[in-house]
């Protein structure tokens, strides 16, 4: 009889081993994907100089443009704060842990392009166009072309 106590002590707490292990498995598996979630390339930034901003969410690609239900969900979008056109972000992978590539599309679907965008650590990222059409917007009844290269910042 006292073979089978112990016998029954053990299963039982090769259970509570069991569940606890699996308890905490569950656990790390929500953190990666939070931290994953929550990385360089969910965030919403700016450039005061041009006054434009980019919101980009690259795990989930859930972003959806105010008022412009028809684009449906995207990695993101490139706005200008003195112009209505927008640029889709249609498509958007990540190289490295720091480095996205990003591709454009006007509002029309005229032009396209692709960027890479660096998180330089800090807060502050740096995007560059690597081939089409530049980035433009319009600033006083005229065509105002986004550098090739531009740094950008969190927005607070």
């Amino acid at each position: 009889m006292a073979i089978q106590v112990k016998k029954s002590s053990t299963i039982q707490s090769m259970k509570k081993t069991f569940i606890l292990t699996l308890f905490m498995l569950m656990q790390l598996s929500a953190w990666c994907q939070d931290t994953q979630a929550n990385g360089p390339f969910k965030v919403t930034l700016v450039n005061n100089e041009y006054q434009v901003c980019i919101y980009l969410n690259l795990y989930e690609k859930i972003i959806r443009v105010p008022g412009q239900d028809i684009y449906g969900e995207l990695p993101g979008y490139f706005d200008a704060d003195r112009d209505n056109r927008l640029w889709l972000i249609v498509d958007g992978e990540l190289i490295d842990e720091s480095t996205a590539s990003l591709e454009f599309v006007n509002d029309f679907g005229s032009e396209d392009l692709v960027c890479e965008l660096k998180y330089e650590g800090g807060g502050d990222y740096t995007l560059h166009r690597v081939s089409g059409s530049p980035l433009k917007i319009v600033v006083n009844k005229k065509w105002l072309k986004i550098p090739r290269t531009m740094k950008m910042r969190i927005r607070e």
